[in-house]
């Protein structure tokens, strides 16, 4: 573990390219993303596993993320995940972004954490490894961090996350307790 204060979300940021993987591009939020982030924030089954609430009011929700987007804090260690080649046929033709990922500086800014949300439409598909091994690998070296410090999280019964965090290069090192609820906690596999 570093330091307390070693990553600062106030004085960090992801490098702002784009990465490409195999099947995917990974790049900054964009403020037309706000259509397939609605999608998510109101989906019930993507929001089962976050500790949020699923959401109502489109309305309400395009501009609570238009208003953070402007802010220009809170989306800057999120990247948007595309197919680089979309499927024929899409759910929703007019968006690209099928989930996203994030790797920020924990508040307390001793490790930095990797998330990710993604569309049902994407899921089962590869997709969570693919994007997560593609910012891990592409964003580290903006944030200067070694993998020992990356870490992330997930309620106990996501066993679909647990499996991609070990296939990234994750184990579970412990239960932990946040959002009113036990969580595994997973951290880099050292040698890995």
């Amino acid at each position: 573990m570093a330091k307390e204060n070693t990553y600062s979300r106030t004085k960090l940021a992801l490098s702002g390219e784009a990465i490409e993987t195999e099947r995917l591009r990974l790049r900054p939020f964009k403020p037309s993303d706000d259509n397939a982030f609605w999608r998510m924030r109101s989906s019930e089954a993507v929001m089962q596993h976050i500790p949020l609430d699923v959401a109502t009011n489109k309305d309400e929700q395009l501009q609570e993320y238009a208003d953070e987007f402007a802010a220009g804090e809170r989306y800057k260690f999120f990247y948007a995940v595309e197919w680089k080649t979309p499927p024929a046929e899409r759910v929703h033709p007019t968006d690209t972004m099928i989930g996203w990922v994030l790797f920020r500086p924990t508040e307390e800014g001793d490790y930095v954490e990797l998330g990710y949300w993604f569309l049902p439409e994407a899921w089962g598909k590869g997709v969570a490894t693919e994007a997560s091994l593609g910012i891990v690998h592409g964003q580290r070296a903006a944030l200067g961090v070694p993998l020992k410090d990356v870490f992330a999280e997930t309620f106990l019964e996501n066993d679909a996350s647990r499996k991609v965090l070990e296939k990234v290069g994750l184990e579970l090192t412990h239960q932990g307790f946040r959002y009113e609820r036990t969580t595994n906690v997973f951290h880099w596999k050292v040698g890995h």
